[in-house]
């Protein structure tokens, strides 16, 4: 039995799902999100051009603050899963990120004009686009949600453990360390260099920022270990 932790708690229609319960006597899966949130009350929506995401969470917070209040903006996302979000609310996308800061800020700065950004967030963003582009464009935060690491959680013993966000890492090794055996998967770029600073050098990248990629790359690491 292969134990795999997810720092996020797994929807219904999460691929990771539905490969553990196809798997079931060789899978375990232990998922949880190691960060409490809750929403920051904003009293007004600022002025700007654009309204950028930064994820789903953050779609969620701003669009139950404005409630019925239409917002009259070009949209952008960090990537597809944060588009699909903004589809609930009645909104589309006029960019779509590849899920990487890097080169979402390159292919977003060449449809953006001159033209003020809001950037949609979390109240301990990393700003990871936001800092790539502010020295170019006119830019704004708008916090939406508050993100705090959580200080106790019990220690999910895995074999496998794959961090969503460097928040996430952040909050599991202040409180564990890294056990001999035990692989660590990071969803991308940023996320690893977080599992850096806590002396963490060998780590597997999701090839794609997204559950889908995570699982591919977890099926990859078992496969390695002769698991099929």
């Amino acid at each position: 039995m292969q134990r795999v932790f997810i720092s996020r708690k797994i929807k219904q229609n999460s691929v990771f799902l539905s490969w553990v319960e196809s798997n079931i006597k060789e899978i375990e899966l232990i998922d949880y999100s190691l960060i409490d949130f809750k929403p920051v009350h904003f009293t007004k929506i600022l002025k700007g051009d654009w309204y950028f995401f930064y994820s789903s969470r953050g779609v969620d917070y701003f669009f139950q603050g404005i409630k019925e209040i239409r917002l009259e903006a070009k949209l952008a996302t960090i990537g597809a899963q944060t588009t699909k979000s903004l589809a609930k609310y009645g909104y589309h996308a006029d960019f779509t990120g590849s899920g990487e800061p890097i080169s979402t800020s390159i292919a977003f700065e060449k449809v953006v004009q001159e033209e003020q950004i809001v950037f949609v967030q979390a109240k301990k963003s990393r700003e990871s686009v936001q800092k790539l582009l502010k020295d170019r464009f006119q830019t704004k935060s708008l916090v939406v949600y508050a993100n705090e690491a959580k200080k106790e959680f019990p220690n999910p013993e895995a074999d496998i453990l794959v961090f969503t966000s460097p928040l996430n890492v952040n909050a599991y090794f202040e409180l564990y360390s890294l056990e001999s055996g035990q692989t660590v998967v990071a969803i991308g770029k940023t996320t690893a260099r977080e599992l850096e600073k806590y002396d963490i050098s060998k780590y597997k990248i999701a090839k794609q920022p997204s559950e889908k990629g995570l699982l591919d790359c977890v099926k990859s690491i078992l496969d390695k270990k002769s698991f099929s």
